[in-house]
């Protein structure tokens, strides 16, 4: 909790205009969260902490960050929701949050961060990247082999299209 509330403090910052303090919360934030020993937590942690320091246009910071995140899934999550959020040219981002996602092991994972990543897209208006992601998640839908598993991506998939 207290990484978070410290990564809330620096968003409040930013949108302050004070960036000198929000560098100074974030480095805090980074170092309380070595101290998170649940790893769940601990990536949770690293990835909001990855994600603010997105928003203060620091992108080599947000990457370190990233690369310290142990589940690969969430690591392409956080590539995506920066990708998402980020204006003007953001094809460095996507190529790395492609790369991050083409790393996960499991299909019906790699799946559901595209439509995630879709869906983000969308409301931040970028609707030609949700639909090239929804069909990337639709292709990779077709890999999963369990119709269990294959109908609860394609239930996700209609769900997904309703956002745009």
């Amino acid at each position: 909790l207290h990484v978070l509330a410290l990564t809330k403090i620096a968003s409040a910052q930013l949108q302050l205009g004070n960036t000198q303090a929000t560098r100074k919360t974030l480095e805090q934030a980074t170092n309380a969260s070595l101290d998170i020993l649940r790893p769940v937590a601990a990536d949770s942690a690293v990835a909001g902490i990855a994600e603010a320091w997105a928003r203060l246009s620091d992108h080599s910071a947000a990457d370190a960050m990233i690369e310290k995140i142990g589940s690969s899934a969430l690591q392409a999550q956080t590539r995506w929701q920066i990708a998402a959020r980020t204006d003007g040219n953001v094809v460095a981002l996507t190529a790395k949050a492609f790369a991050a996602t083409n790393v996960i092991e499991s299909a019906f994972d790699r799946a559901s961060v595209l439509i995630r990543a879709s869906t983000q897209m969308a409301k931040q208006g970028k609707t030609d990247d949700a639909q090239a992601l929804f069909t990337a998640a639709l292709r990779e839908s077709r890999a999963i082999q369990s119709d269990w598993w294959r109908a609860r991506i394609f239930s996700r998939l209609a769900s997904a299209r309703l956002e745009f």
